[in-house]
């Protein structure tokens, strides 16, 4: 039943008898999108856009009702505009106050006091007009412009006054100029205070007719001083008339809210039926994902499955192949989408990348390629870098059932761009804290507009479920985990909460206290201050070595860093001119040959790059470090080209400790029978 029908208030009932005995009841359901209503007590309303911003709602106005909030099946708050000489922003009322306050308003009526309130801006608009044609005819009709241009005039004659006063030095020439201008103010004044009386000397616009007429210096200056005369009576109209001009515009500006709102009737009352249509869509979105339609799976390695015991586990933090990847094998910071096949391939053979992804055998991961943002270069168009960088946030599933691992990819775009695999609490309660951060109740406008927020939210995360039920129904791709006769139950929370199993390790809220240990970065700063001459240093990635070698920087089309040398062994810090360096093999090339040579790389000094930890000094670090940052994911967020330089000193030390095991377990051996230990 339409829910709207549940407020008796909200309905008007047209009763009308018919000859044949029948009595024909028409019901109207007056609190609905696109419906007038009256304020009849004064009132409050919340603006939407601007949270605890109230507007008051004057008696007797008219709003548009656009939309109703509804929760839990029943209308909750109801939203409309404001009035037209305020604009067009939209308000919220909670139902029982929008009812205490307003009453509904037929359509005749409404379109009644519209008309009207728009016929009187248009009374405001001819009468701006009018004016404006007065000011063109006749300026000196209207007082207002005769008041500027005898200010104007006013303002000339002592700007004159003041001229003559120090043009004129003789004391006589200047009496005599005085009584000229106290003459023109005689003549004004004959002239029955009229400023455009006619000046006693010829104005033309033909400098022949002032001639015959005959020209004297005082001529002149009559002339010039006339002119400036018309000018600041020219001045002072044209002001007058950009004025009431711009008066006009914003006058007409009042007509656009009105002729908004018609075009908002037409939407609201279509609402219902445009929900309706978002509804359906969704489903039809929902289905394509259980049936397939949308879903793309991609077989990486097949093998034995997982035992039927093993619940479904899905990890909620989302990963990233370039990180993943980094730990076992050299990634460039040019990775992106293209460089796929690459990590596909260490999955197939690598096992141990397989179970750092996905660490039970029967598991879920939502993966991307990359989070940073690759540098293309200026060369490439807008369009293609725009491509890219979708291409590489794209996000897919990766699932295992034992040694089968698929790939999953779905056109639903909610997915394709998604956070994590299932929300963590702070998702869950975003949508209900206000801007100012405080939660809201059931008191608020805002709470309808929350719970659309977060029924959209719930729908993104439902759809991974949905998807999740399609390939276990169509392909059993997480094997059998579950007895047959509970397969309708997949999507219910008691078969989830029996056999799927949630790790929320994206989840601050859930999250064990993190060790007290720095940052990588901070650790490998610290490690390098143990840095002195004779210390072991390695470098994990050259392409960090020509910014510290200016002779690399100078030379870079002709020398390359052998890299071979770098992966061999560490190289030895020494002092010179009393900073550290160490000398890095390079390759000199020729033609036809190429001659190996050494490049000074600084450590320390005005040429060394203190921003990036590029290398590692390896004299008081131990094996143990190394492996927790290495294997610690988010330490590899912000960037993985240290990856390269803990790899190395992993494997050094790694040979170091099995040099060095005959040695240690001889003097473990000697030091246990002298019983020195």
């Amino acid at each position: 039943m339409n829910q709207i029908a549940r407020i008796p208030t909200s309905q008007q009932l047209d009763v009308e008898p018919h000859n044949d005995g029948f009595v024909r009841i028409e019901a109207v359901n007056t609190l609905a999108p696109g419906v007038y209503w009256r304020v009849k007590k004064e009132a409050q309303a919340e603006q939407i856009r601007y949270t605890n911003y109230m507007r008051t709602l004057n008696v007797g106005d008219l709003h548009l009702v656009v939309d109703l909030k509804e929760f839990d099946g029943a209308i909750h708050s109801v939203l409309f505009l404001d009035h037209p000489r305020h604009g067009n922003s939209q308000l919220g009322m909670i139902l029982a106050d929008f009812l205490e306050h307003l009453e509904p308003a037929t359509d005749h009526d409404a379109a009644a006091v519209r008309a009207r309130e728009q016929a009187d801006v248009m009374g405001q608009v001819q009468a701006i007009q009018d004016e404006i044609a007065v000011a063109e005819r006749d300026p000196l009709a209207l007082p207002g412009v005769k008041e500027k241009i005898e200010k104007a005039l006013a303002d000339l004659e002592r700007k004159e006054e003041v001229a003559i006063r120090k043009e004129v030095q003789d004391v006589e020439t200047r009496q005599a100029d005085l009584r000229r201008i106290h003459r023109r103010a005689a003549r004004r004044s004959e002239a029955k205070g009229n400023p455009l009386a006619v000046r006693s000397a010829t104005i033309s616009d033909r400098l022949s007719t002032m001639i015959n007429e005959g020209v004297s210096a005082d001529g002149v200056r009559e002339l010039t001083y006339e002119a400036k005369r018309r000018t600041a009576m020219a001045t002072a109209t044209a002001d007058y008339i950009q004025h009431h001009a711009e008066r006009l515009v914003e006058t007409l500006k009042k007509l656009s809210p009105y002729l908004n709102e018609k075009s908002q009737i037409a939407i609201a009352r279509s609402r219902k039926a445009i929900q309706q249509v978002d509804e359906l869509s969704k489903g039809i979105s929902s289905l394509n994902l259980y049936t397939g339609a949308s879903v793309d799976v991609v077989t990486v390695t097949e093998g034995k499955a997982a035992p039927t015991e093993e619940p479904l586990t899905l990890m909620q933090a989302k990963t990233y192949m370039d990180e993943e990847l980094a730990v076992w094998c050299d990634v460039s910071e040019s990775f992106d989408w293209t460089s796929q096949p690459e990590f596909f391939s260490a999955l197939r053979t690598n096992t141990s990348l397989r179970d750092q992804i996905l660490p039970r055998p029967r598991c879920v991961v939502t993966m991307a390629v990359t989070r940073r943002s690759i540098q293309y270069g200026s060369q490439m168009s807008p369009f293609a870098l725009i491509q890219n960088e979708l291409a590489n946030k794209l996000v897919f599933l990766l699932v295992r059932n034992g040694e089968n691992v698929h790939a999953v990819y779905s056109t639903e775009a909610s997915h394709e761009a998604a956070a994590r695999l299932f929300p963590t609490q702070e998702d869950l309660k975003a949508p209900f804290r206000g801007m100012d951060g405080s939660q809201l109740s059931l008191r608020d406008v805002a709470f309808g507009s929350a719970v659309g927020d977060f029924e959209d939210m719930a729908l993104h995360y439902r759809r991974f479920l949905i998807l999740l039920c399609g390939l276990d129904h169509r392909e059993k791709l997480f094997g059998e985990f579950y007895p047959p006769e509970q397969t309708v139950n997949f999507m219910s929370l008691p078969f989830q909460e029996r056999y799927f199993q949630f790790v929320a390790n994206d989840d601050p809220a859930t999250a064990l206290p993190a060790a007290d240990r720095p940052s990588a970065m901070d650790w490998m700063k610290e490690a390098n201050r143990a840095l002195r001459s004779g210390s072991r240093v390695i470098v994990g990635n050259p392409g960090a070595l020509e910014s510290v070698s200016p002779g690399l920087k100078r030379q870079s089309a002709s020398l390359a860093v052998n890299r071979d040398a770098l992966r061999s062994a560490p190289l030895i810090a020494v002092k010179r001119d009393g900073d550290l360096c160490i000398q890095v093999p390079v390759t000199k090339r020729h033609w036809n040959s190429s001659d190996t040579t050494l490049a000074t790389c600084w450590l320390t000094g005005p040429e060394s790059n203190d921003n990036t930890p590029w290398f590692l000094c390896v004299d008081r670090v131990s094996l143990s470090d190394v492996r927790h940052y290495i294997h610690h994911r988010p330490s590899r967020v912000r960037s993985i080209s240290w990856l390269l330089t803990l790899r190395r000193v992993e494997h050094i030390l790694e040979s170091d400790a099995a040099a060095e095991a005959e040695l240690r377990a001889y003097l473990k051996k000697t030091a246990l029978e002298a019983r020195v230990l």
